[in-house]
């Protein structure tokens, strides 16, 4: 009697570890996508920036010649 008892008691333990790594190993997964996805959006933030630098140099480009050229 005792003797089962005690199996089930190990099992049940056994279990619940086997759940606890499976739920650790869930969580450290899913910060993984997290860490992944944001820095996916950095990316994504910093690339905008770029183009809209890139935009803001064409603009200044051509149109007026040079500056500070006063007619006599």
């Amino acid at each position: 009697m005792e003797v089962e008892r005690e199996e089930e008691n190990e099992e049940s333990v056994r279990e619940q570890r086997k759940e606890e790594k499976e739920e650790r190993e869930e969580d450290r997964e899913e910060e993984e996508e997290e860490e992944k996805e944001e820095m996916e959006r950095e990316e994504e933030k910093e690339e905008r920036g770029r183009e809209k630098n890139e935009k803001r140099e064409d603009r200044g480009k051509g149109g007026k010649g040079v500056r500070g050229k006063g007619g006599d």
